[in-house]
C-alpha cells in the first residue's frame, strides 16, 4: 500500500506533463497556421495581367509594382495599382453596339494599393484613387477618392467615400458615389456640390 502511495504522485506528474506537452503543442501548431496566413504564398514585382477580347484585343489590364497572394484568403494584394479599361471593346458590355460606334477611350484608375478575391471580378482600390478617361469627347475628365471599388465584370464604380469629379467646364463632390465607366453615367446621392467655370453670360 505504501508502494503504491510512493508511485501514485509520479503518475500523477506524468499524466499531467503528457497533457501540458500535448497543450503546448497545440498552441505552437496554431501560432504556425496564424503565421501562414499571414505569410504570402506567392510575390512578384512588375506583374501585369491582361483581358483580350473574343477577336484578340485588349480591353484591360491590371499593373503593379508589387503583388502578393494569400491562399488563406483567396486574396490578392496590390502596390501601386493602374487598371485600364476600354468599354467598347469589352464584348461583355451590355452597350457594346452603342459604344462601338463612339470614340470612348480608355479609363486609367491608379492608386496607393489594392485588393481583389479570385471569386469576384470586383477590385478595390485605396489612397489618392484617380480615374482618368482618355476619350475626346469625354465630359469627365477625372474622379478623385480616397477608396474606390470596381467591378470589371459590369464596369460598375462606387464608395462611401468623398468624391472630386473633374469635367469640362465643371467640377462636382460629394459622397455616395456610383456609376458606370462604360456608359460615364455617374452619381452622388449625399452631400453635394457644384461649381461651373467656362460659361459668358449673353447680354
Amino acid at each position: 500500500m505504501r508502494r503504491i502511495l510512493k508511485i501514485t504522485p509520479f503518475i500523477v506528474l506524468l499524466v499531467c506533463s503528457y497533457y501540458f506537452y500535448d497543450w503546448v503543442s497545440v498552441q505552437e501548431q496554431t501560432e504556425r497556421d496564424k503565421l501562414l496566413e499571414v505569410q504570402p504564398v506567392f510575390s512578384a514585382r512588375n506583374i501585369s495581367t491582361k483581358q483580350y477580347n473574343s477577336d484578340g484585343m485588349l480591353y484591360g489590364s491590371i499593373n503593379a509594382e508589387e503583388a502578393e497572394y494569400f491562399d488563406s484568403l483567396d486574396q490578392t494584394n496590390f502596390t501601386h495599382p493602374i487598371v485600364t479599361y476600354s468599354p467598347a471593346l469589352d464584348k461583355k458590355n451590355r452597350d457594346m453596339e452603342k459604344l462601338s460606334s463612339e470614340s470612348n477611350g480608355t479609363w486609367k484608375v491608379e492608386a496607393e494599393t489594392g485588393s481583389m478575391t479570385g471569386s469576384a471580378d470586383t477590385i478595390f482600390l485605396r489612397g489618392n484613387v484617380i480615374a482618368s478617361s482618355s476619350g475626346k469627347n469625354s465630359i469627365i475628365r477625372e474622379i478623385r477618392t480616397s477608396y474606390l471599388e470596381i467591378d470589371l465584370g459590369t464596369d460598375e464604380v462606387r464608395t462611401p467615400e468623398e468624391v472630386y469629379i473633374i469635367g469640362n467646364h465643371f467640377t462636382n463632390h460629394g459622397k455616395k458615389f456610383k456609376g458606370q465607366l462604360a456608359s460615364k453615367y455617374f452619381e452622388l446621392s449625399e452631400d453635394c456640390h457644384a461649381t461651373y467655370t467656362g460659361f459668358t453670360q449673353n447680354k
